[in-house]
């Protein structure tokens, strides 16, 4: 069984990709195990080598593109997908991929403190979230209270939602 991953925000250097690229990095420095044989991350452009190793159990499909990630989502990426299970690191998952899909809710703060944000990001993202996390297979979250708040808000029901803590970077 393989396990296909969302690699659209890897490129970058803040919260989401930082997460995504250390989990990728230690899974091909051998932290590797659980119920798939292998992993393939599905990027527009190619990954870094200097900054995320790829090799070991995992491998790279480069499905370019200059698409904002949820048009990739729904198009590049659900086109070239081939593999038995999607992780969506980044709270949304393609709209109409039909396979089994774990999507990753870091918070919800925009449903909890929506003055934060702007009307306009409100008004798209807090529908498509919650549309995402309700209809994904399994929602992860890093805390007990983000599982809550993912149950309360969003309306997923709690045995949907698993708690995978995170882990301190090596440098650490």
């Amino acid at each position: 069984m393989r396990l296909g991953v969302d690699g659209w925000r890897i490129h970058g250097t803040t919260g989401v990709p930082r997460y995504l690229s250390r989990i990728v990095s230690a899974w091909c420095a051998g932290a590797w195990e659980g119920p798939f044989d292998s992993a393939v991350v599905y990027t527009p452009r190619p990954i870094d080598r200097e900054r995320v190793p790829v090799g070991g159990p995992v491998t790279e499909a480069v499905v370019p593109s200059g698409l904002p990630q949820l048009v990739w989502q729904n198009g590049p990426l659900r086109r070239a997908f081939d593999a038995d299970v999607l992780w969506c690191p980044s709270y949304t998952k393609p709209l109409a991929l039909d396979v089994p899909t774990v999507v990753t809710t870091h918070d919800v703060t925009y449903r909890i403190h929506p003055h934060l944000y702007p009307w306009t990001n409100r008004a798209f993202y807090n529908h498509l979230y919650a549309w995402c996390a309700r209809r994904a297979t399994l929602v992860v979250t890093h805390n007990r209270t983000t599982a809550d708040d993912v149950a309360r808000h969003l309306g997923v029901p709690r045995e949907r939602v698993r708690v995978v803590p995170l882990a301190p970077a090596p440098f650490f």
